[in-house]
């Protein structure tokens, strides 16, 4: 897998920041996106729980949508195969848990994508943000 760009902010830290390279990049509110209005209560609380655990930005609305909907059809998908286990139900059941899955690692939701993320240096007062998530999302 491909190595993760640095942040503006840790090409600062480290001393190697260009304003002709880095200067016009997008940055992101740290604000969460709320659910849209339409979302069951189940699919509400992924939400929530979702941008309640990762740093999640306003721009990244549909993704989580997208990520929402395809647990929809997940569920769905799901209680038809258990109803009718045949070979028709397993394969849209898995198809669905195959999209839900391949959406979930760009949130970083799956061990394996968690392992991936490159986070910055610790700020000098101690705090970590990203620790202090993670360790939430361990605690369930």
């Amino acid at each position: 897998m491909p190595r993760l760009p640095k942040s503006t902010e840790q090409h600062k830290i480290d001393g190697t920041y260009r304003p002709d390279r880095h200067s016009e990049r997008l940055v992101l509110s740290n604000e969460s996106p709320q659910p849209p209005t339409d979302l069951d209560a189940s699919e509400r609380e992924l939400w929530l729980h979702i941008t309640d655990s990762i740093p999640v930005a306003r721009v990244d609305a549909l993704a989580l949508r997208c990520l929402v909907e395809s647990w929809r059809l997940y569920r769905r998908a799901y209680g038809d195969f258990v109803a009718n286990p045949d070979k028709e139900t397993r394969i849209t059941w898995k198809a669905c848990q195959d999209a839900f899955i391949a959406i979930a690692r760009q949130f970083g939701l799956t061990p394996v994508s968690r392992s991936q993320i490159k986070a910055t240096e610790p700020q000098q007062d101690g705090a970590d943000p990203f620790r202090d998530i993670m360790e939430r999302m361990a605690k369930g």
